[in-house]
């Protein structure tokens, strides 16, 4: 009956320590962003330049000689371009609520300067842009409902975990209950001797400054 309880302890043990694992990593999951706030301001700094030199790049006329050939200053603007939309993007994967908020705020940005080239200056270059910064958007808001989808799953999971556990923990403390009564029930002289033993082990583990999850361990083994 002894060696009983002891394996079912110890897959109570396997058991909590899973759960602690994934609780543990939804926690690192939702503080994803404060370790990185570097990467946060550089990824900003790298937007911010990308876009101060696709606005230079795309009114200049001239070209500039790379190798033997003559490349326009305006052909560089797509490479810009696609820089300031994989820090945008880099901001909604990285950083979740955060970066949602802020790439959002950096889209939409663009549109008043875009809407004031074409319409007040005429100009149709800025016509490619809002196709792009369009896609972009949609881009951010899925990335936004993919991650609110894991947190959610997330979630559910650890939720489910907390029931089984408790339903283990509850079923294991019967079980181990009604063994150690049986035991007991067999000598009139030791009864409640199992019980005994076992708080003053738990009080001493306690007192030793051992751990919750320690002193039930060194409980149900007494």
């Amino acid at each position: 009956m002894t060696d009983g309880i002891c394996r079912m302890g110890m897959t109570m043990s396997r058991k909590n320590n899973n759960y602690d694992i994934i609780v543990n990593v939804n926690k690192k999951d939702k503080r994803n962003g404060e370790p990185h706030l570097i990467f946060y301001f550089l990824l900003l700094v790298l937007y911010c330049t990308a876009i101060f030199f696709l606005t230079r790049v795309s009114r200049i006329e001239g070209v500039i000689v790379l190798a033997d050939r003559a490349i326009p200053y305006q052909t560089f603007t797509g490479v810009f371009s696609s820089l300031a939309n994989i820090c945008t993007i880099f901001l909604v994967v990285y950083f979740r609520k955060l970066g949602f908020i802020t790439a959002l705020v950096l889209a939409l940005a663009q549109y008043p300067v875009m809407i004031v080239q074409f319409i007040v200056q005429s100009n149709p270059s800025g016509i490619p842009g809002m196709f792009s910064n369009s896609f972009i958007l949609f881009t951010v808001f899925l990335l936004n409902n993919r991650n609110k989808a894991i947190e959610k799953y997330q979630k559910v999971e650890v939720d489910n975990l907390k029931t089984q556990q408790k339903f283990a923990l509850h079923l294991f403390e019967q079980t181990a209950t009604a063994l150690v009564n049986a035991i007991d029930a067999k000598d009139t002289y030791s009864h409640g001797h199992s019980l005994r033993v076992a708080e003053y082990s738990e009080r001493i583990a306690r007192e030793a400054g051992k751990s919750e999850e320690d002193c039930r361990k060194i409980y149900y083994a007494a």
